[in-house]
């Protein structure tokens, strides 16, 4: 776990990657040593500077990868050290060991090396999915993981410079471990894209840039799937903070073809002169939606509990998910929060296990689509965005097309149905009911928000206060920051609820949640 104060290097702080690392873990209460190439180049360090907690906990450094001296003393006092710096482009170099070689292999022994000498614990080096593919010899009928390794000589024989820097240079990596008994893990991170902290673009960016133009490359020998940089940033810290960690971990959202990202633009912004290129972009590449390796960190007791109770066609439950509870995932307030999410809300038990739901039929079968959902995939990352999908189509009025959802987010929707036509559904929904229905004091209508097992009655838009209140851990997340924790509440506000007896149809309740809403924000 995070400690409060404890000092880190991150060399390469002021690139994409290395500034949302910076960013982070400043919020997490650490001390950062960031290396930077030119300490007077205001598009390097401005941007470092701005961070919060920045003034006091962030110290800059000028450094070249092969300056041993410079790269020790931006070390030293640091308990750990994360290895971003490395030359990045998948464009023609004219002087390959120059230019990419030699910074990415000699730089990266120099910085063990004074980790090693310095006595840091742990260093968490950036390779790249470029040190896993292009492997044309990697078997075709097999997905691609991180035991699978760059082929060299086929980077050689064409002039993929770029591949071969970082495969040897994590190579370089795992011996130094190996030899000097230093603890190493590797973050392999896949086409990584996102809101940009620095003033300039990284070359993966440049690469979404030029595919608005109309630009056909196919980047064959490079692409293996995209990545946020935020979640890049994040998995550095989940694999520094978990002891268990070790070895390679590909970091991607899924592994899929270049020509699945360019539909996907093309889908997203209609209005620009996106090229049609065949879906099958890599040869050879087998898609998977989980293909690399799993971590988790280590349990973490003050995390804060926060419960939904709801039903799937109560259009206030469906505007709080949407509009509200998304804003969890959307900051770094998820990483304090145990979320669990309870369908049922307002349905009745009748006799021989039967039910009726307060919004009828579709709502009940609904309400158990939601929690098959959520038994066939327990992540909490891997059920939320499908029920955001189900109750955002609820909130547009447009819920019968909630089997849509699958196709979206490029889920099997068997094990859903499944679920919902067999006697797991049903035994899914009397659980729900009897935890609902154990509720103390009861639910007195929905959504019925708790935290840390005490309900937020109509204040329950102002869950994050709640949250940020109860939580006990040392670093506070940034959403937390500018909130009133010792006065959450301080006036009279109107959150629209759906009563247990009440149930107004479906286009009338979303007029009066509006104009509830507009009322609020008016007050």
């Amino acid at each position: 776990m995070s400690k409060q104060g404890e000092a880190v290097c991150v060399t390469g702080a002021s690139g994409a990657i290395g500034s949302w690392l910076v960013k982070l873990l400043l919020a997490r209460g650490y001390t950062v040593h960031g290396t930077v190439r030119n300490i007077k180049d205001e598009k390097e360090t401005k941007h470092l500077e701005s961070l919060e907690g920045a003034e006091s906990r962030l110290r800059l450094f000028q450094i070249d990868l092969l300056d041993y001296d410079a790269i020790s003393a931006a070390i030293e006092g640091c308990a750990g050290v994360f290895h971003l710096a490395s030359p990045c482009t998948v464009d023609q170099v004219h002087d390959p060991q120059k230019e990419l070689l030699d910074p990415a292999i000699k730089g990266t022994l120099n910085v063990l090396t004074a980790a090693k000498e310095l006595g840091v614990k742990r260093v968490v080096v950036t390779s790249s999915v470029s040190s896993i593919t292009p492997s044309p010899n990697w078997p075709a009928d097999k997905i691609k993981t991180e035991d699978c390794w760059t082929d060299i000589d086929y980077c050689k024989q064409n002039e993929l410079w770029y591949p071969i820097s970082k495969t040897l240079a994590e190579k370089a990596a795992w011996e130094f471990s190996k030899e000097k008994g230093l603890d190493v893990v590797v973050v392999n991170p896949g086409t990584v894209m996102g809101p940009n902290i620095p003033p300039t673009l990284t070359a993966s960016m440049w690469m979404l840039l030029r595919l608005l133009q109309g630009c056909t490359e196919t980047y064959q020998d490079f692409f293996m799937g995209s990545v946020h940089f935020k979640d890049v940033a994040l998995a550095h810290i989940l694999v520094y903070e978990n002891p268990s960690a070790s070895g390679r971990h590909m970091c991607l959202e899924a592994i899929s073809h270049y020509g699945d990202f360019v539909a996907k633009v093309a889908e997203l912004y209609p209005e620009y002169n996106v090229p049609s290129l065949p879906r099958d972009t890599q040869p050879g590449l087998l898609r998977a939606k989980n293909g690399a390796s799993e971590i988790t960190l280590p349990s973490d007791s003050n995390k804060v509990s926060l419960a939904l109770y709801y039903e799937s066609l109560c259009p206030y439950s469906a505007n709080f998910i949407v509009n509200y509870l998304d804003k969890l995932f959307n900051t770094d307030l998820i990483s304090i929060v145990d979320l669990r999410l309870i369908p049922w809300g307002n349905a009745k038990l009748k006799g021989n296990d039967t039910f009726t739901c307060q919004h009828g039929p579709a709502e009940c079968m609904l309400n158990t689509v939601e929690a098959c959902a959520i038994d066939a995939w327990p992540k909490l990352s891997d059920h939320f965005p499908f029920i955001y999908c189900v109750e955002n189509l609820v909130y547009e009025g447009k819920y019968s097309e909630w089997q849509s959802c699958f196709e979206k987010l490029g889920l099997d929707p068997k094990p859903v149905l499944d679920c919902y036509g067999g006697e797991l559904g049903q035994k899914l929904d009397l659980q729900y009911a009897a935890e609902t229905n154990a509720l103390e004091p009861p639910h007195e209508y929905v959504p019925w928000v708790v935290v840390d097992g005490q309900p937020l009655y109509e204040d329950y838009e102002d869950y994050i206060s709640y949250i940020c209140k109860a939580y006990k851990g040392d670093a506070l997340p940034n959403a937390c920051s500018g909130l009133s924790l010792n006065q959450i509440h301080k006036k009279k506000v109107i959150h629209p609820v759906s009563f247990k007896e009440m149930a107004a149809p479906t286009s009338l309740s979303k007029a009066i949640s509006t104009v509830m809403s507009w009322i609020q924000e008016m007050a």
